[in-house]
């Protein structure tokens, strides 16, 4: 069945706590909330997976080794703890021990089943991810663009809708790095925008070899911060002529 091929992930992903609600239900979905993901990494951590440049691999054996190349964790760990639910436990690399997600910056607890989503993902699925960058800091959303660009290499299908320049800008960097023209026949981008009329209307966008949009930004949108960049250095500039000239 075609349900049976395409995956979502909504932005409002459960938050970080100490223990995970027990069903027994055998899940291979983590819910558009990521809410199954205790169930899921538990019953499911063995699983031989399709891994983005790793290859066949465990579930939770491909999931740690993708945390660490984003540079946020070293190892993941789930355990049954009893009545008190299912246990999901992190490692950061700055520690020695493991600890409960509630103990790490709450960017942890939501990019793991954005990750976990798209390696339960065979290739061919379609997954649909809503805002996968939010929590995380810009490196970090940038590398989590590699992340998304690599499993679409590996065959797997990914329309994610999001707010952040920086994953957009990642992707238009290795446009340009390539020497050939597969990477930007693997990525699009469309831009959405409202009306005067209040519709919203969809404008794609190529990337051109050199990394270029064939479309200007929306307006007031994605490009702020760098208008913002550009204002602060004219005002620093301008201060500092004052200044000498006082």
């Amino acid at each position: 069945m075609l349900r049976d091929h395409v995956r979502y992930l909504g932005p409002l992903r459960q938050e970080p706590r100490p223990f995970f609600d027990i069903d027994d239900e055998d899940r291979l979905d983590v819910g558009a909330a990521g809410q199954h993901l205790a169930r899921v990494l538990q019953w499911h951590g063995t699983r031989t997976v399709d891994v983005p440049e790793l290859g066949k691999v465990d579930l939770v054996d491909g999931l740690q080794r993708w945390l660490r190349k984003l540079g946020v964790i070293d190892e993941v760990a789930v355990e049954a703890r009893g009545r008190a639910g299912v246990s999901v436990e992190v490692r950061p690399p700055d520690l020695d021990r493991r600890v409960d997600l509630t103990s790490v910056g709450v960017g942890i607890s939501q990019v793991l089943p954005v990750l976990v989503v798209c390696l339960l993902a065979d290739p061919g699925d379609l997954v649909l991810l809503e805002q996968p960058e939010l929590h995380l800091h810009p490196a970090l959303q940038m590398r989590l663009a590699d992340f998304l660009l690599a499993c679409v290499e590996s065959g797997r299908q990914i329309i994610v809708e999001t707010h952040s320049e920086n994953l957009v800008n990642r992707l238009r960097r290795r446009v340009a790095e390539d020497d050939t023209s597969d990477t930007a026949g693997l990525v699009r981008v469309v831009f959405a925008e409202r009306n005067a009329e209040g519709h919203t209307t969809f404008r794609p966008s190529d990337i051109n070899p050199l990394g270029g949009l064939s479309q200007d930004w929306p307006d007031g949108f994605l490009d702020l911060g760098a208008r913002d960049a550009q204002k602060l250095l004219r005002a620093g500039l301008a201060k500092h002529r004052r200044l000498k000239s006082a």
